[in-house]
């Protein structure tokens, strides 16, 4: 027969690392096994209820260890809005303010949080505008890149450049070491295209190469064109400058910024009159068109853009400069962000209000 061994009841303390709102605990009764042998599981049933403590507090015993008041509800099976309510949904650590800050360091790939406080029941955001500046010179890299409300997929980045150009020309799939092209097409009001991968940068250089043939002029237009939801959606166009020699790379500035991704760059006239030409093949790989709205790539035309570089930080973040940067609203964003994780109510943070 083999000696049971009596250990003591587990003693249950809270200990408060967060300065909130004060909580309470009642212990109603518990129900736990005595008699163990050396190795066993402490086996029994504890009936108690919380309301306004902190999902970090901390149960302890006296035996070795302790576990936060979230985690020991995961491990007993207890879930959100089933079994108990918090004041933010997922019951997360929420963010604590540590002061004002009116200067940020940032080293190379250095990564920082920043925020406003906001405070109240029902809270909703209609506008927000703040500025940013840097001492860091122009470079061809973001000096800042702002993941706002936790969406990693609108980052908000310096858009502001310079007309100093970065990295190498991109032509897409066009080749330009051919010494005879057999196609030599004439431009007209719908777009020659040419998908060209280019890198994130705050603006770019578009052009192409076109040769003049005629004894008037029109406007040449390059435009620029991103992929949304399958779709191609212009983002941004300029003018060309007119020629000083029959055959010519002409360029011109679309001040749009870009990911590193894949656009479509377009070059087209304003009449007919005129008769400008491009040079054009049809070597694999193959990523041009006639036209945006078409699935028809066949033929890559003698089209290249560059990357600007990014000038020294100097901008106001507001509703337009987000649209412009990222596409979407900063207002509906933050505001959704308020609702999301706080269910608008900024009363208290961190807090476990009850078990039902």
């Amino acid at each position: 027969m083999k000696k049971e061994k009596v250990l003591p009841l587990l003693i249950f303390t809270f200990i408060f690392l967060a300065s909130v709102a004060s909580g309470a605990f009642n212990y109603a009764n518990g129900n736990f096994q005595r008699s163990y042998n050396g190795g066993d599981t402490i086996k029994g049933n504890l009936n108690i209820s919380l309301t306004n403590e902190p999902s970090n507090s901390l149960f302890t015993s006296n035996f070795l260890g302790s576990i936060s008041l979230i985690d020991f509800l995961a491990r007993n099976n207890l879930s959100e809005v089933r079994d108990y309510n918090c004041s933010m949904k997922g019951c997360s650590a929420s963010y604590l303010t540590t002061g004002l800050a009116s200067t940020l360091g940032l080293s190379s790939d250095d990564k920082k949080v920043i925020g406003f406080r906001a405070s109240g029941n029902n809270v909703q955001i209609r506008s927000l505008k703040f500025s940013l500046k840097s001492d860091a010179f122009p470079s061809c890299n973001s000096d800042l890149t702002l993941n706002i409300a936790g969406n990693s997929s609108k980052l908000f980045q310096n858009y502001k450049y310079i007309n100093s150009t970065c990295g190498v020309m991109m032509r897409g799939c066009f080749n330009r070491n051919l010494e005879v092209y057999d196609l030599n097409p004439k431009l007209t009001s719908t777009p020659f295209c040419e998908k060209i991968v280019l890198p994130i940068a705050p603006a770019i250089q578009a052009g192409a190469r076109i040769q003049n043939t005629s004894s008037g002029t029109s406007q040449i237009k390059m435009e620029m064109f991103g992929n949304v939801d399958s779709a191609w959606q212009p983002l941004g166009s300029c003018i060309l400058p007119l020629h000083t020699s029959n055959v010519q790379d002409l360029n011109c500035t679309i001040a749009h910024p870009t990911k590193s991704e894949e656009y479509l760059i377009c070059v087209s006239t304003d009449t007919a009159s005129t008769d400008y030409r491009i040079n054009a093949e049809q070597m694999n790989p193959v990523c041009g068109s006639y036209g945006v709205e078409t699935e028809d790539y066949s033929t890559d035309y003698d089209i290249f853009a560059q990357a600007l570089q990014f000038d020294s930080l100097n901008l106001t973040v507001n509703e337009t400069t987000y649209g412009v940067s990222t596409g979407d609203s900063l207002t509906t964003e933050l505001d959704e962000y308020i609702d999301r994780n706080y269910n608008r109510n900024c009363t208290s943070s961190n807090v476990l209000y009850h078990l039902k």
